[in-house]
């Protein structure tokens, strides 16, 4: 079911320690799933594992989680070949699809190699994740756009995300209280940061 305008939500966060399984998909994922206007069935949500490998363990967990929570979980693998020939004709299907995290690197090489970066919406900005649970994440990000390797862009400390309507952010997002998210630009031969306090979603930790 497509939003109003084409929706992105960039995260650094959507899964927590179950009660009852090993993960749970908390306040973001299920952010997600609500801006898709789902109603009257089980939401279908396509996990897009490619980051991490595609380990069939962690496809498992995300299955049960989905299970638990009244979400139809399907899985779109790339290892060790794709698992449908229609990977546009999936996607499609899917009230809203998650993007795990892992290797970006890896993850747009295959993407490319498979036709995903035809079928997924890109942003005209640079991202910065984890950016308060990795020490080396913020220096390097913003030494990255002052010397103009990176262009402006983004950041998110885990547990926050970046709600996008088309290529404009239109709003944070936390599920973690006192989280922060962060606009990071480039000021001649130095990089600016600027803190934009994320609306804190329901249930959030």
């Amino acid at each position: 079911m497509p939003a109003e305008s084409p929706t992105i939500l960039a995260t650094s966060g959507g899964l927590r320690h179950g009660s009852r399984t090993d993960v749970e998909f908390s306040p973001l994922v299920l952010h997600a799933i609500e801006l898709s206007g789902v109603t009257g069935r089980a939401p279908r949500l396509c996990c897009v594992g490619t980051a991490g490998g595609d380990q069939r363990w962690f496809q498992g967990w995300l299955s049960a989680a989905g299970q638990a929570q009244g979400i139809t979980v399907t899985h779109l693998s790339l290892f060790s070949m794709p698992s449908t020939d229609d990977v546009t004709g999936l996607l499609l299907e899917q009230d809203a699809v998650w993007v795990g995290g892992g290797s970006v690197a890896n993850l747009l090489a295959l993407w490319r190699l498979h036709g995903l970066d035809q079928s997924l919406a890109f942003l005209p900005y640079s991202n910065g994740v984890h950016y308060d649970s990795e020490a080396q994440r913020r220096p390097l990000y913003q030494r990255l756009i002052a010397d103009g390797t990176l262009p402006d862009g983004y950041a998110t400390d885990d547990g926050t995300g970046l709600l996008y309507r088309g290529t404009q952010m239109t709003e944070t997002l936390s599920e973690i209280k006192g989280k922060g998210t962060y606009r990071v630009t480039r000021d001649g031969e130095a990089a600016r940061e600027e803190r934009i306090e994320p609306r804190v979603l329901p249930g959030a930790d």
